[in-house]
C-alpha cells in the first residue's frame, strides 16, 4: 500500500477509508468486462488538537524499476488525515502497475469513518481550483471542517462488489485501470461547499493534482 507522505510502500489497508489499486494488463485471470465504480462518501475528520483538523492530499506518477536502479511502483494518489493511532488513509489509489503480473487491484472503503451518500455526488472536476495541474510527485496539507466529501470513480477490469474484509473496511477487489478522486468541504449548506482537491491517476501511470490555495 502507499502513504502519501513520500508515497512510501507500507501496509495501510486496515486503516484506509477509500482505497483503489490496479495493475498492468499482464494478468493471470481472464479479461472481464470493464465496469465503473463511482461513489461519494461523507467522511468524519477528527481534530489533530483543540478544534484543528487537517488532511493531506497527494499524487505520484508511475515509476519504472529501471529508473536510477530504484524499485518500480504504480502511480498513486489519495487523501490522508493527520490522526495517528488507527491509521490515517481516507483515499488511496494505485494504478498503472505492474504489481507481480496478477490481479491485485481493489477499491476499499473504511465504513467506520465514511458513509456512502447514495443520492449525492460532487463534481469530478478541477473547476474552482487553480492550475496548471501538478504532474510530479506532490503532497499538500489542507485545513478542513469536521466533515468532508470524497468521491472516487474508478474503471475496474471486471465487476466487483463491496465486501466486508474486517477492521471497518469494505473492499471491491478488481484491477483498477484508471481513477479520479475529488475532495470538498461539507458545510451545513450545499451552496457553501468548497473544492479542496482533484486528482487523476491515468491508464499509463501519469498523475495530475489540482488543489486549493489554502493547501500547502
Amino acid at each position: 500500500m502507499l502513504t502519501l507522505r513520500g508515497l512510501v510502500v507500507v501496509g495501510l489497508i486496515s486503516s484506509c477509508i477509500v482505497f483503489a489499486t490496479g495493475t498492468s494488463t499482464a494478468l493471470s485471470e481472464p479479461l472481464g468486462i470493464a465496469t465503473l465504480f463511482d461513489r461519494t462518501f461523507a467522511c468524519a475528520i477528527d481534530p489533530i488538537y483543540d478544534n484543528v483538523r487537517a488532511i493531506e492530499v497527494g499524487v505520484g506518477p508511475k515509476r519504472d524499476s529501471t529508473v536510477q536502479g530504484a524499485p518500480g511502483r504504480p502511480a498513486a494518489g489519495g487523501v490522508n488525515t493527520r490522526i495517528t493511532g488507527e491509521g490515517n488513509s481516507i483515499l488511496l489509489a494505485l494504478a498503472g502497475g505492474p504489481l507481480g503480473g496478477r490481479s491485485t487491484g481493489e477499491v476499499a472503503v473504511k465504513t467506520r469513518r465514511c458513509t456512502w451518500l447514495e443520492r449525492s455526488s460532487i463534481p469530478l472536476s478541477a473547476k474552482g481550483l487553480p492550475g496548471p495541474a501538478v504532474r510530479y510527485e506532490k503532497t499538500v496539507e489542507c485545513l478542513v471542517p469536521r466533515r468532508i466529501l470524497v468521491r472516487v470513480r474508478a474503471t475496474l477490469r471486471r465487476r466487483a462488489n463491496l465486501l466486508d474484509v474486517g477492521d471497518g473496511v469494505s473492499s471491491a477487489r478488481a484491477d483498477v485501470l484508471e481513477a479520479q478522486f475529488a475532495v470538498r468541504t461539507l458545510p451545513d449548506r450545499p451552496a457553501r461547499r468548497k473544492p479542496l482537491a482533484f486528482g487523476v491517476i491515468g491508464k499509463t501511470g501519469e498523475t495530475k493534482l489540482y488543489y486549493a490555495p489554502q493547501c500547502e
